[in-house]
């Protein structure tokens, strides 16, 4: 009678296979296999291998007869995805036999997608994640692949004889901005084992995973108002306009009436706007626009100005270099975005710039110093790094400040360095080089609250790391 029977086992080609058996002592134990016939094809009688199998070289049988019941023991060495299937351990005696299925994986899943390998995807366009595993196993058991991540995504499974796919697809959402896609591929109670009275019942245990690149959702001017609202207006009055966008675009007034253009997010009501008149904010980044028409009273003025002389016009320069760059920039995706990115220059202590970029979920916390410094009084040169957590990588920053037409424009280029358990001076890992940033001025706010020195910075992230570590 078998006492003790051979277990389900998975995993991956070259692994060692371990199929172990006890009976009584006084019966006479056979092993099995139904991989390469359908009858079942004797690889041990007794304690003795037979000679004769295909897969003898690597069929190895550990005979115990030193206590009751004995112990028959078969592995497979050397494994290859062909030994998937069915095993049997049989007691020629009393006619007691117990099965295991063995399911051989030939490699890690293959897995594609479509994204952009720097992760930049713009909000409504369509992508699509698939992975495939190659195995053995006898029909219909198979692994089973489940994929996780934010925002809606339909997911698609097929099983065939020796291959199984799974796949995502969806149009990018704002809630993945910041986010990553992940499949588990393993077995559960749905994967087929334990059919029959005499086959083995337990679930193999073997995982295998892929983690997407995260994602930097982008999207055009949506959204769009401006402020104040009031049933007059007068001459001096000052609107601004405002658009939902990533990243920041930049506005354009028009005069409908002389269709005259004021390149700015602001506009100051002048002279020659007395009346009722019509004018356009068009909002534009690099992935669309968008145009908000306003309909406006401005009074005319209740005095006669005094004349003053005409002073004379002041060209102002098409490109010039800003002034000063003291004070806090910042680059923000929206206001429900999870990530930013923001920096303080101090020109007064010696052209000092710190900063921090941060990712505040309760799933993937991080977040990366930077530090550099800025040539004073030359503000078209600015240099500056960041380190980022658990040993990814490095980026560098170089940034330029000009002025057009007057209005000041902050853009930074980033280029990255991932490397992982790499032995110093080797191999730097994969080039990231991302979009142009364009920082805008802004008050001081959180995450940047103090804008004094890198250690306050620091502070605040060790802080806020822990904080969210004790919500988990």
């Amino acid at each position: 009678m078998i006492r003790s029977s051979p277990l389900n086992w998975g995993g991956y080609q070259g692994a060692l296979i371990p199929l172990d058996c006890a009976a009584d002592a006084a019966d006479r134990v056979q092993w099995h296999e139904f991989v390469t016939t359908s009858l079942g094809g004797i690889i041990s009688d007794g304690n003795v291998l037979s000679p004769g199998h295909p897969n003898a070289l690597r069929y190895h049988l550990a005979f115990d007869n030193s206590s009751d019941p004995y112990w028959y023991n078969l592995s497979i060495s050397e494994s290859l995805t062909a030994d998937g299937g069915r095993y049997e351990c049989s007691d020629e005696t009393t006619l007691s036999r117990q099965q295991a299925e063995v399911v051989v994986i030939d490699s890690a899943p293959n897995c594609t997608n479509t994204v952009p390998t720097d992760g930049f995807v713009v909000e409504g366009v369509y992508y699509t994640m698939e992975c495939q595993l190659m195995f053995q196993a006898t029909y219909p058991i198979h692994p089973i692949m489940v994929w996780t991540g934010a925002g809606n995504f339909n997911q698609l499974f097929v099983q065939q004889n020796n291959s199984v796919m799974s796949g995502i697809s969806f149009y990018v959402q704002r809630a993945m901005d910041g986010r990553a896609f992940d499949m588990i591929a393993s077995f559960d109670s749905s994967s087929g084992f334990g059919q029959g009275p005499n086959m083995a019942t337990n679930i193999p245990t073997f995982t295998a995973q892929y983690h997407s690149n995260q994602l930097f959702v982008m999207w055009p001017p949506t959204n769009m108002s401006y402020a104040p609202v009031k049933p007059s207006y007068e001459v001096g009055d000052v609107l601004t306009c405002y658009s939902d966008a990533n990243p920041w675009p930049t506005y354009t007034w028009t005069s409908m009436h002389d269709l005259v253009d004021y390149p700015s997010q602001t506009l100051t009501l002048v002279d020659a706007m007395i009346g009722i008149i019509t004018l356009r904010c068009q909002s534009r980044n690099q992935y669309g626009s968008a145009n908000l028409i306003v309909n406006i009273t401005v009074n005319a003025r209740t005095t006669t100005p005094p004349t003053t002389p005409t002073p004379p016009t002041t060209t102002v320069a098409a490109v010039a270099n800003c002034d000063n760059l003291s004070g806090r920039w910042e680059f923000q995706r929206s206001s429900t975005s999870t990530a930013v990115l923001c920096v303080y220059v101090d020109t007064a202590g010696g052209g000092t710039l710190s900063g921090l970029l941060w990712n505040d979920t309760a799933t993937e916390t991080y977040y990366m110093e930077i530090f550099g410094r800025t040539r004073n009084g030359i503000y078209d040169e600015t240099g500056f790094t960041g380190i980022w957590p658990l040993q990814v990588g490095v980026s560098a920053f170089a940034g330029e400040c000009h002025k057009c037409y007057g209005t000041e424009s902050f853009l930074v280029n980033v280029l990255s360095r991932s490397s992982k358990d790499g032995d110093f001076c080797g191999d730097g890992g994969t080039l990231l080089d991302s979009p142009q940033f364009s920082f805008r001025r802004v008050p001081t706010s959180y995450p940047c609250s103090d804008p004094t020195t890198m250690r306050s910075l620091s502070r605040q992230a060790a802080m806020r790391h822990v904080a969210l570590a004790s919500q988990q």
